[in-house]
């Protein structure tokens, strides 16, 4: 007989919070945020963090720096990968 995994324990789990997305919902709540990306509030309701191809016009609206919203796609300013970055650029 198998024994039911531990993880499975009848309740779905809660997405993980994540703080780029939080700060751009306390910014601007979703059900306003979608009309203005031209998504569905349930569009928005499914993403996990904010995707990347939606970085620039949510920093845009919300005013919450592209480090804040996607840390692992925008290097904050003087972190060292984007110091290093600048100097390859210079």
């Amino acid at each position: 007989m198998t024994q039911p995994s531990s993880r499975s324990c009848g309740r779905p789990r809660a997405p993980r919070s994540d703080p780029g997305l939080e700060a751009a919902f306390a910014v601007i709540v979703p059900d306003r945020l979608a009309p203005l990306l031209g998504v569905s509030p349930q569009a928005i309701s499914s993403w996990v963090r904010v995707p990347a191809t939606r970085c620039l016009e949510v920093a845009k609206l919300t005013g919450v720096p592209l480090h804040v919203l996607r840390p692992d796609v925008y290097p904050a300013p003087g972190d060292s990968i984007s110091a290093d970055m600048s100097l390859h650029h210079a």
